[in-house]
């Protein structure tokens, strides 16, 4: 991440840097400072498959996804979940041990949209510098595998 002091000049630099993820923070004197974080190096490793799907459903696929998520909380290791909205699935296959939050997956899922387009399908796996422990959170076609080469879902 790359720190900014928050000017006019600095703002639209910042602004100016492109898409990725920005945080904003003030200290106790009410300085502030932006942190950009490039969409391909937000969380982990990308992938994406090249094909796109129809963005209100997987919009809503993701939304559920990560309520359902958020709502389990605790997942034991290889514990999957998706959802399916017309024909689209949202997904997450967790590898390690995790208590997932609703903005986790939100997280991931911008991530595969800064890399692969807000309609284009594929996933992102991450460790424990993000906050997790193995997990791969994406979309795809239903139909299609995910979590594994065979697995669909259906």
């Amino acid at each position: 991440m790359t720190p900014i002091a928050i000017t006019a000049t600095a703002l639209f630099a910042a602004l100016a840097m492109g898409d990725g993820s920005y945080l904003a923070a003030f200290d106790s004197n009410g300085v502030s400072t932006i942190e950009f974080t490039p969409f391909n190096e937000a969380l982990g490793d990308i992938t994406c498959s090249g094909r796109a799907g129809y963005i209100p459903d997987i919009d809503a696929a993701n939304v559920q996804a990560a309520k359902n998520a958020e709502a389990h909380g605790y997942y034991n290791a290889k514990a999957w979940g998706w959802v399916f909205v017309g024909g689209e699935v949202s997904f997450f296959c967790n590898g390690g041990a995790n208590t997932l939050k609703y903005s986790d997956l939100i997280s991931f899922q911008t991530a595969v949209s800064g890399a692969c387009g807000q309609g284009g399908y594929g996933y992102d796996i991450c460790g424990s510098p993000c906050g997790v422990n193995d997990l791969g959170v994406g979309r795809t076609f239903r139909g299609d595998h995910f979590c594994t080469k065979s697995f669909t879902g259906l």
